[in-house]
């Protein structure tokens, strides 16, 4: 503006992030995992970006919230997985996707149904953990082999 004073700026940006309200159908919303958009972290341990943090998972997960496990190199936009991580996720939905990068795997485990095993490679994709008959409420645990980001989970 001080170039050029006849300029009409627009308002700023608090910076402030919405959270995600519960989908149509009651549909669990996009859980993010990164210290900038992360609302509904529901475990021990705190977010401290750019520090490798000791989470605790829950035993119980609330409705509609995730904890970490183990130790996690903590970042803006992910979580980096060391050698004992894991998340545990309370969800609402027929599909659970992951958006995950790195080279390795990931462990799926939802009491009731068998464990899945997922291979992850490369930049940023979504992987399906998650691909039930109808929508269920139900408790995932995720075991990630080290040097995995995780970013986000979204529901179908």
């Amino acid at each position: 503006k001080e170039a050029n004073p006849a300029v009409q700026l627009p308002a700023r940006v608090d910076g402030t992030v919405q959270a995600d309200t519960i989908g149509a159908k009651g549909t669990t919303p996009e859980t993010y995992l990164g210290y900038s958009r992360s609302t509904n972290l529901q475990g021990a341990g705190k977010l401290t970006p750019n520090k490798t943090v000791a989470f605790g998972l829950n035993s119980a997960q609330p409705d509609d919230t995730f904890s970490l496990g183990g130790s996690w190199q903590v970042g803006t936009q992910s979580v980096t997985s060391t050698k004992t991580s894991q998340s545990r996720l309370n969800f609402n939905a027929a599909k659970v996707f992951h958006v995950l990068s790195g080279e390795g795997t990931v462990k799926v485990s939802i009491p009731g149904l068998p464990d899945k095993t997922v291979k992850v490679s490369g930049t940023p994709n979504a992987y399906q953990l998650a691909d039930l008959p109808s929508q269920q409420r139900h408790t995932m645990t995720v075991t990630y082999t080290p040097g995995l980001s995780a970013f986000t989970y979204s529901f179908g």
